[in-house]
């Protein structure tokens, strides 16, 4: 129950010049023993239940399915581990628990203080009446006196509240919260793709005007998405299978299965060779790379000087079981005509018939039906009018459809094409970044429940 100015002393305190507080100790010691109960329910019955239950099908099942729901699971509660979601919603329940009793403590505090400093005003001014004369002036001296008390304590008890919920408490639990607030839906599939011309920012828009390899750089990027796989083009593999590009940045974020496919002769370093690479948290399966049709055209850089033989680029094909439901993933890289001397690339002129070979290819290739992710730098920027019969028959949408650009020059080379039958697009955006030549496009889908 809050501690109430008694209304003897309600002249008295009229002198101090600061306001009654109107927190209420009582409820918050009240919200404060609800926090408390709800984090000792969940750490005593409800995570012990819950994770007795898991142990108990994961003892009797075993397989890909089962596999990913233990990672799953892991990131909600693992033995001795108090960063799991869970265990940290205990610890922020707890946190909340005590700030709010701390603030309690406080309010009461104050409240007794300014109880006790009106008191002596109403002493002060009944003494005055008894003696009159000279205790006048020592009166109006006194009450000055506990006015600035009282306005001080008052002032200190606000500032240090504001401090200890602002700051201390915020602080305390705003990473666990977000650890939290990050928490992904089981049905939830967070995929990036970046043309990440061998991991090498730019220092103009300039073309080939490219700094040195920045591995940290590229993983800062891909971090942030938290993703469940990863596309890459442009990437670089070495003379030997361990020199992976797309293998050093897995090993980072904690992504364990790999797929390169070389392609040809990297125009960035001669000494790696460009590759199409997938990265995954499920092992992918079913592994396939076709080579793409090249164009049966002559190509010239820029529609200059001396025809020049065009890249070989391929489409990479895996399965993967993405929260136990299998997925065809493909991710692919084709020739820039326009940079090749054609101005009307895949929507003009003789690129018309090259996309419609790509297009018979890829429709040979893909499945007809079940999830599908096709993903990757497609060099056109109307992803529809180049493969009108794809995007028809395989039932394909463009999560970045409504992203303006996905390079520096306002152009829409990549896309994240993907059966939206079997997959809702929740978010999708392509980060804009001047450090790169193209942007880290990403999307995340929520499986439907019926495939």
């Amino acid at each position: 129950m809050a501690v109430m100015l008694p209304a003897g002393l309600e002249a008295a305190f009229g002198m101090l010049g600061v306001p009654w507080p109107t927190q209420d100790e009582g409820a918050l010691r009240r919200c404060a023993a609800a926090y408390r109960a709800c984090a000792g329910s969940l750490a005593t019955e409800v995570i012990p239940t819950a994770h007795g239950a898991f142990q108990c099908a994961a003892a009797s099942n075993a397989g890909d399915g089962m596999n990913t729901a233990r990672a799953f699971w892991a990131d909600y509660h693992e033995d001795g581990d108090d960063s799991t979601h869970l265990l940290n919603l205990v610890t922020i329940l707890d946190a909340f628990a005590d700030g709010h009793d701390l603030a309690a403590d406080l309010v009461e505090a104050i409240k007794d203080f300014l109880i006790a400093v009106a008191a002596v005003v109403a002493i002060v001014l009944a003494v005055t009446v008894v003696a009159g004369g000279i205790a006048v002036l020592h009166a109006r001296m006194s009450v000055v006196c506990l006015r600035t008390i009282a306005q001080r304590a008052t002032s200190v008890t606000h500032r240090e509240l504001n401090r200890f919920f602002g700051r201390t408490l915020v602080g305390g639990i705003e990473p666990r919260l977000r650890r939290i607030l990050g928490a992904r839906s089981p049905r939830r599939i967070n995929v990036t793709s970046w043309n990440i011309a061998g991991a090498r920012t730019i220092n103009s828009l300039d073309s080939f005007d490219y700094g040195p390899e920045n591995i940290p750089y590229f993983t800062r990027g891909l971090a942030k998405d938290r993703p469940d796989l990863v596309f890459l083009q442009e990437s670089h593999v070495g003379a030997t299978p361990s020199d992976s590009l797309a293998g050093r940045l897995a090993d980072k974020l904690g992504l364990p299965h790999v797929m390169d496919t070389p392609t040809s002769i990297s125009h960035l370093d001669p000494r790696y060779v460009l590759a199409n690479s997938m990265l995954s948290k499920s092992p992918l399966r079913a592994r396939a790379a076709h080579r793409l049709p090249r164009p049966d055209f002559e190509v010239r850089i820029r529609g200059e000087g001396e025809p020049v033989e065009p890249f070989d680029r391929y489409v990479q094909v895996a399965r993967v079981n993405v929260n136990g439901r299998d997925i065809t993933v493909a991710n692919i890289h084709t020739n820039p005509l326009e940079f090749l001397g054609h101005a009307g690339g895949y929507v003009e002129g003789d690129g018309v018939r090259h996309a419609r070979a790509i297009e018979r290819l890829l429709l040979d290739r893909l499945p007809r039906r079940g999830p599908l992710l096709l993903v990757g730098d497609f060099n056109t920027d109307d992803i529809f009018k180049a493969y009108p019969d794809l995007m028809r028959k395989l039932g394909l949408k463009d999560a970045l459809v409504d992203v303006p650009a996905t390079v520096p020059w306002g152009q829409h080379p990549d896309h994240i094409l993907y059966t939206s039958r079997t997959l809702r697009l929740i978010d999708a955006a392509a980060t804009a970044d001047a450090g790169t030549d193209h942007y880290r496009c990403r999307a995340v889908f929520r499986r439907r429940l019926i495939w």
